[in-house]
């Protein structure tokens, strides 16, 4: 039985993935140097004190990422997903009321194991599976969500500590990270398209006869310690590169500029961000 390998489903999950991503790492990373002076000043810590409550989250989630290739095939997709956003978004919304950096710290950490339940990771897996054609082009486009996310809502919420307080701000932040998440928890799909009763998108072969008649061995060889160290460094700053951003709105606070100006150029750089 021939099953479809371009239908509307295939968008409506890039359209998820697209959610996902702003979920995961658009509003809670790109979005969130935002909050940075404004809770240090509450606080009474220094910014780059404060700011560690993200690193936190980061490392949370590199650190699952890691075990997702084996989690993704072993557990529901749904599973992870209704674990994962319940983790960061009530993790993100208990900041609101959180008053001391332990508590913050905590709080980054369990936000970054949850985000990487439907970050990166499993993303490119989902996209993996349900795109052949246009894989590249999708991916891409997905992705570019988190800057859309970082330019669309850094200012809105900057203009909203300045309103009601960060606290509130919060909340608010917790919530969008819900909306964005809520159709890849209602919207019924599996990571196997096949599942579906579909086809990966533009495949004309079959997922089973392509793995049975184009799948060409793998071929092993060394890698040179010298390139493997110089990719590998030129990761670590292409990462640290991202979070740089972050603190955009303190430093324009530093300049004698307001939160919202910072939360302006945190959009710029998502703009770039976006073109990339």
């Amino acid at each position: 039985m021939a099953h479809p390998n371009k239908s509307l489903r295939h968008w409506l999950v890039a359209a998820i993935c697209c959610g996902l991503a702003v979920g995961s790492v658009g509003i809670p990373v790109n979005a969130g140097g935002v909050f940075f002076t404004p809770v240090a000043e509450s606080l009474g810590v220094l910014r780059g004190t404060f700011s560690m409550h993200a690193t936190l989250t980061l490392i949370g989630t590199a650190v699952i990422s890691l075990f997702m290739p084996a989690f993704m095939r072993k557990y529901p997709l749904k599973l992870l997903l209704f674990v994962g956003v319940t983790m960061a978004v009530g993790s993100t919304i208990m900041m609101g009321a959180a008053r001391s950096l332990p508590i913050f710290f905590i709080l980054g950490t369990l936000r970054g194991v949850g985000a990487g339940l439907f970050s990166m990771v499993p993303v490119t897996m989902i996209l993996n599976e349900w795109f052949e054609k246009h894989h590249g082009l999708v991916t891409s486009v997905v992705f570019s969500f988190t800057g859309v996310a970082g330019a669309v809502f850094s200012p809105l919420l900057a203009k909203l500590i300045e309103s009601v307080g960060w606290q509130t701000a919060y909340i608010v932040m917790g919530l969008l990270m819900l909306a964005a998440c809520a159709p890849a928890l209602l919207f019924s799909f599996s990571l196997q398209p096949q599942k579906n009763g579909f086809l990966p998108y533009g495949d004309t072969i079959g997922t089973e006869e392509k793995n049975n008649t184009s799948r060409q061995p793998v071929q092993t060889g060394e890698i040179q310690s010298s390139v493997f160290f110089l990719l590998l460094g030129f990761g670590v700053l292409h990462t640290a590169i991202t979070g740089i951003p972050q603190h955009f709105p303190g430093y324009a606070e530093t300049i004698r500029y307001g939160t919202a100006v910072g939360g302006v150029m945190l959009s710029a750089a998502m703009l770039g961000n976006i073109g990339f």
